[in-house]
């Protein structure tokens, strides 16, 4: 125990004196500062439901936080009036917090089929039924051929329109008189949850932008997702790779490494204990960054979300997998840059196999090509990284939004078998720092 408190002692004496890691620390006060500066302007639930009746015919579905967005407008005239508080006539059911109420107007009746038609569409594509819709398209063929749209199709897209723009419950009543007049019920349970509703500023309220196609839960969620994939998962990696790839050469430099065999501690102990030194430094360092946003951010705005810290372990994880790669190589060559060069290229390479194989599964690829059985034995070889920040995302999201607002939004739970991704990843890491072991230990040095 002496040894390895000794050891990590000296990782971490080794990663103070470079001056890499201050500057990444100094970026990372700088993420700090920056939540720190937010502010929320009170949430208006009139303007969303207003906005939320002017863009009817705009339709998204989103494909995760980073992957991208499908979207379809359609021209819907539509008169919309001032939303206003509900009264004894409107007969909506009593208890539904915050309910206010919208009265719509179509041109005719055949406006709110088109946007049924889009409507449905849309939902097959959210399903994988069909090819992704392009702005402004025209109605499918299969959307055509449907049966007659009537009154319960007019009241389920209205109560999935509104739905989707943060509002639960909603109520949609038909007017007796008009087949192309609705009266709307929307309730506020969520008011987070609600898009176009407030505006963001930074910077201590130099700057700001209004919420129009998120809510401010949304915001944050992918604010938190950016700087975990974007920061701690991508400039946070390259860095740390490029550090401590240096740190079998320098070990294994003639005359200190000498020093080190005259220790009661053995090499491949000496192995094991650098790389959990240097695995325990990334936790420690991105579980600080992690806690000092949420704290930031909940001082200044008193939303306190703690699902950020958690995501230091997957970063974390996600290091622990690919270090392994440029120990080994810096071990074989003694060489630097060459040891960093391996830990990317393997990271890059994890990332290439996810791709094509998102490709395939997705019918972009033809899936009787013949690198299929190689794509898949280098998925099965290599780690899952890619997996991890998928759940990053989606622990996020549910950390931000209610289970059906993140499945609405984002999308089902990524569909990853955990135990393989997580056996896999491990097995893999497992190999490569037995063989720098067992390298180190046979070789005369």
């Amino acid at each position: 125990m002496n040894a390895f408190l000794a050891l990590v002692r000296d990782v971490w004496r080794e990663s103070r004196d470079k001056r890499v890691i201050w500057v990444l620390g100094l970026l990372g006060l700088v993420v700090v500062a920056f939540f720190g500066s937010l502010s929320f302007t009170p949430v208006d639930a009139d303007a969303a439901l207003r906005r939320a009746a002017q863009t009817l015919g705009e339709q998204r579905m989103r494909q995760g936080m980073f992957v991208g967005t499908m979207s379809r407008i359609s021209a819907v005239r539509v008169s919309v009036a001032e939303p206003r508080a509900p009264r004894p006539e409107d007969d909506f059911p009593l208890g539904i917090d915050g309910l206010r109420v919208v009265e719509l107007e179509f041109a005719d009746t055949g406006e709110v089929d088109g946007l049924y038609v889009a409507w449905r569409s849309v939902e097959r594509m959210a399903r994988g039924e069909g090819r992704a819709a392009s702005r402004g398209g025209a109605p499918s063929e299969a959307d055509a051929a449907q049966a007659p749209i009537g009154p319960e199709e007019h009241r389920a897209v209205l109560e999935s329109r509104f739905r989707a723009a943060g509002f639960a419950p909603v109520v949609v009543r038909l007017d007796p008189d008009s087949p192309r007049r609705f009266v709307v019920g929307a309730g506020v349970e969520r008011p987070l949850e609600l898009r176009g509703a407030c505006e963001v500023s930074w910077c201590f309220g130099a700057f700001s932008t209004a919420l129009e196609d998120h809510s401010q839960a949304e915001f944050l969620a992918e604010l938190q997702a950016g700087v975990a994939e974007r920061f701690a998962g991508f400039i946070g990696i390259l860095v740390l790779l490029s550090m401590f790839a240096a740190a079998l050469p320098e070990l294994l430099q003639k005359g200190r490494f000498d020093l080190l065999l005259a220790r009661p501690v053995g090499r491949v102990r000496l192995i094991l204990f650098k790389y959990l030194g240097a695995v325990l430094f990334v936790l420690l360092l991105w579980t600080l960054l992690f806690c000092g946003c949420v704290v930031a951010l909940g001082v200044t705005t008193g939303f306190w979300k703690f699902g950020l810290i958690g995501c230091a372990l997957t970063c974390t994880l996600v290091f622990a997998a690919i270090y392994p790669v440029a120990m080994l190589v810096g071990a074989a060559t003694r060489h630097v840059t060459l040891a960093s060069l391996a830990g990317l290229m393997a990271w890059g390479l994890e990332g290439i196999v996810q791709t094509l194989r998102m490709l395939i599964e997705s019918g972009q690829v033809d899936r009787a090509t013949r690198w299929k059985p190689v794509i898949d034995a280098a998925y099965w070889i290599l780690p899952k990284s890619s997996d991890l920040t998928r759940l990053n995302q989606w622990m996020l999201a549910r950390d931000h939004l209610a289970a059906d607002s993140a499945a609405r939004i984002y999308g089902a739970a990524p569909t990853v078998d955990w135990w393989f991704a997580g056996g896999t990843t491990a097995l893999f890491a497992a190999a490569m720092v037995t063989l720098t072991c067992l390298f180190v230990a046979r070789r005369d040095w």
